[in-house]
């Protein structure tokens, strides 16, 4: 068969965080409500005053809604909660018009990741008041505050990695028996993230670069891929995943049929070998 590359791309559920990634607009009614989670001490919801400073990310003369530590900057703009290293805001869509929401973080480099919406409140009234959620949009992006499902691909398959361009993450694998068991991903914290570092496939120059790696494994086994930015903390957050990598399976021709075998499993096993022959001459 033919090597796949695989894109490594965020669990759909787990999207609803307001983080260094692109987001989807939003349409929604007058009386809406719109939804923003995201980490104390991280990230701002803003509002910039055109479309122009939205694509541009400028963001000198922003409208502060909620401040990096959780707090409210505008008396009836929604309501906020705070859970653990987290703060959730709903934000009350009560007069019709277009917003430019962005992160201001960093002169904007947030910004630039991706961190932005055009929110668009309609003369209609909101159908009920069901809060819409501020997603992350739906396409390969490695990135933290979200998660990733465990992956397993076939030895010669490629992985490939969309970041952004403002150098905040990079690719690495830990060697988790360096840690002791990697239950709860304790690799990730300090100091054990240093003690299980292994190869650095992309750093963040590299993603500076260039927005796109493909990595191909040369070897079957377990690796354990992080984000390793922050002694740990993007790893922590989120951006890591657990890779199988496996023998390929290989096609065998006998008597003018094919059949599919791993390339493992039949190796020394002439039981296996034989029955393999038999399925292909009979069906």
């Amino acid at each position: 068969m033919a090597p796949t590359t695989h894109d490594v791309i965020p669990i759909r559920d787990t999207q609803h965080y307001w983080g260094l990634h692109p987001h989807d607009d939003i349409t929604i009614g007058k009386g809406g409500r719109v939804h923003f989670r995201t980490a104390v001490g991280f990230h701002d919801i803003a509002t910039v005053s055109s479309k122009e400073e939205l694509d541009a990310c400028n963001v000198s003369n922003p409208t502060i809604w909620v401040d990096t530590s959780g707090d409210l900057q505008v008396p009836g703009a929604g309501d906020i909660t705070k859970e653990g290293p987290f703060y959730e805001f709903t934000y009350s869509a009560d007069t019709p018009g277009v917003y430019y929401i962005v992160c201001t973080v960093s002169d904007g480099s947030h910004c630039k990741t991706g961190q932005k919406i055009t929110l668009t409140v309609t003369d209609d009234m909101a159908e009920d008041d069901t809060p819409v959620k501020v997603m992350g949009s739906a396409v390969p992006f490695w990135t933290v505050g979200v998660g990733y499902s465990p992956m397993t691909i076939d030895l010669g398959d490629s992985l490939r990695f969309v970041s952004d361009d403002q150098g905040y993450h990079d690719v690495a694998l830990l060697d988790a028996s360096k840690c002791g068991a990697f239950d709860g991903y304790s690799c990730c914290n300090p100091p054990n993230i240093s003690h299980a570092m292994g190869e650095v496939l992309y750093n963040e120059s590299d993603f500076i670069a260039k927005q796109e790696y493909i990595w191909t494994p040369d070897a079957t086994g377990s690796y354990e891929v992080v984000c390793s930015v922050w002694g740990g903390v993007h790893c922590q957050f989120g951006q890591r995943f657990n890779l199988t990598v496996k023998e390929a399976m290989v096609k065998e021709t006998n008597g003018g049929g094919e059949t599919m075998s791993g390339a493992v499993a039949l190796q020394g096993s002439p039981f296996l070998a034989f029955a393999a022959l038999i399925v292909a001459v009979l069906f």
